[in-house]
């Protein structure tokens, strides 16, 4: 298994200073004093810090038990913060999943951006390998990811981010019938995922990066294989 540095993971960057931190207090009689730049920094970290804390225990729980079941109480409780600041953030505990899925699948996205269709025609394991080194980043979280039925969800949202991304990458290098395209898009994005879940179902036995050049080798050799058959005149 390939030596991959593991990133904490955090808490989506808020796009500006949240309304919710302290503002700085003012003297009495005047108007308050502006925040430093550092002061804003370190108002941001706590906030990141914080939210990292609630989205972690909230994956920690969900490992053991189902969404419907996670209270606010009990999330803040393994969060180590009080109900107040669980509110701060986020109005129920659906929100803090949502968030979650937000950040990874934007992750899943970006790592799929830099990839071009002809380069992963040519070489198929380069689009795997991207996914594979995302899931080595925090393998704990992916676990959950396959594992839990809570997660069906952001498996979902990732499922349709890897369709979207082959769709659009084979309309670009080929035109072919709408229907079969999409037939064979879900058929190897399926296929994908079922192997992944099963690697992570059998203890993650093996490496990773020997699935991935697999999987890619079965999907994308049949989409080429497909691709050569229209080309040459195949019809169904």
């Amino acid at each position: 298994m390939p030596e991959v540095k593991k990133k904490p993971r955090t808490a989506l960057s808020p796009a500006r200073r949240s309304a919710d931190a302290p503002s700085p207090a003012g003297s009495t009689g005047s108007a308050p004093s502006a925040p430093s730049v550092q002061d804003a920094r370190r108002t941001d970290r706590r906030i990141l810090r914080t939210k990292a804390s609630i989205q972690g225990a909230l994956l920690h729980l969900l490992a053991q038990k189902p969404l419907t079941e996670i209270t606010v109480t009990e999330l803040s409780q393994a969060a180590n913060v009080n109900r107040k600041t669980f509110y701060n953030y986020y109005s129920d505990v659906s929100m803090v999943l949502d968030e979650i899925e937000n950040q990874i699948v934007a992750e899943f996205r970006e790592a799929l951006a830099g990839l071009r269709f002809q380069e992963m025609t040519d070489d198929p394991t380069k689009g795997f390998l991207a996914l594979a080194r995302l899931i080595y980043t925090d393998l704990d979280l992916y676990d959950g990811i396959f594992a839990a039925d809570s997660m069906n969800s952001l498996l979902s949202k990732i499922v349709l981010v890897l369709k979207a991304y082959l769709l659009d990458a084979v309309r670009r290098q080929v035109r072919m019938d709408e229907e079969l395209l999409e037939f064979l898009i879900d058929y190897s994005v399926a296929g994908t995922v079922a192997a992944y879940r099963r690697w992570f179902e059998n203890g993650k036995n093996g490496s990773l990066e020997d699935l991935s050049r697999q999987v890619s080798r079965i999907a994308f050799l049949g989409i080429v294989g497909l691709l050569q058959d229209q080309s040459a005149g195949w019809r169904t």
